[in-house]
């Protein structure tokens, strides 16, 4: 938060010491952000590499991750966001930064306050990144960023106003009733973009018929 305060450039990119960046990622990321001015943040594909700052192209991939283009539902169940991505400065500024108290996940929770705010993540549909598979780093050393993401989702999982995620006329019980049935539909299987089996969060579909039974 101390950069983000200092920062003077309409862009904000946070580059982690251990992974790699395409030559034009700077570029496109603006790119991106100049042609949708409603949009918070930029989002671009990556690829997971077994060499700390790796360099484009590389020979060292061992997975490659597309993001899809971003719906408001992601969020609630997985990090909508690579491990390089773009922040309009001011809009982050905006945004009070990064939570502090999650230190291993703030990009997801800021990611959630922007779902909140009705905004859009826009998608770079281009591998501009190489994430550096680190079994000793901050995000994958220890349960603990493992133990934030699920905090932190709960947390706005709990406090969800279904018209973020879907549109939902206002006072409308049976449109809200269907939208969470949809959502509950949706968390007994869903893809994460690295992953190639579906996967299940049964505890929070179980939740969301529930409450679509109760409207």
């Amino acid at each position: 938060n101390r950069v983000v305060a200092l920062a003077r450039g309409r862009y904000f990119i946070p580059v982690p010491t251990d992974d790699g960046l395409r030559d034009d990622a700077f570029e496109i990321f603006a790119a991106a952000l100049d042609k949708h001015p409603d949009c918070p943040l930029a989002n671009a594909d990556t690829a997971w590499t077994s060499e700390p700052n790796d360099t484009f192209p590389s020979v060292h991939v061992i997975r490659k991750v597309p993001y899809p283009d971003y719906t408001p539902v992601q969020t609630l169940f997985y990090c909508v966001t690579s491990c390089v991505v773009c922040w309009r400065t001011e809009s982050l500024r905006q945004f009070d930064g990064f939570n502090e108290i999650f230190p291993r996940v703030n990009d997801y929770e800021v990611a959630l306050r922007i779902m909140v705010a009705g905004l859009k993540i826009v998608h770079v549909p281009e591998t501009l990144s190489l994430f550096y598979q680190n079994r000793t780093g901050v995000t994958q050393g220890s349960n603990k960023a493992a133990e934030e993401f699920v905090q932190v989702m709960n947390q706005y999982r709990s406090s969800l106003d279904i018209a973020k995620i879907f549109q939902v006329p206002r006072h409308d019980a049976a449109a809200a009733a269907n939208a969470w049935a949809v959502l509950g539909i949706y968390a007994s299987n869903f893809f994460m973009p690295w992953q190639d089996e579906p996967a299940q969060h049964y505890d929070f579909a179980f939740a969301c018929l529930y409450k679509a039974l109760e409207l």
